[in-house]
């Protein structure tokens, strides 16, 4: 988990970037606050004990992560659709 919170920290401009599109958010929110925010979170999920209760909330967050992903991109290939209906 450390390793993927390294990749995270180095690719900040291009996660940044795409938190952009994704949710509107101004750029730099997104390059000062949004992902230095998801990599301390990183890390301090991989400080902790491997307990269950530990293990259980990244699951729980990760999914969380992967439902709020992907619910977006459903909403942009209806936009897309659309769009491609009126044209």
């Amino acid at each position: 988990m450390l390793k993927f919170a390294d990749l995270v920290e180095k690719h900040n401009e291009e996660l940044a970037a795409l938190e952009t599109w994704n949710n509107g958010k101004p750029f730099r929110q997104a390059a000062k606050d949004e992902v230095p925010m998801f990599v301390r979170l990183i890390r301090y999920y991989a400080g902790m004990n491997t307990s269950i209760c530990s293990t259980f909330l990244l699951y729980c967050y990760i999914c969380s992560l992967e439902v709020e992903l992907t619910l977006n991109w459903v909403k942009i290939s209806r936009w897309n659709m659309r769009l491609a209906k009126a044209g």
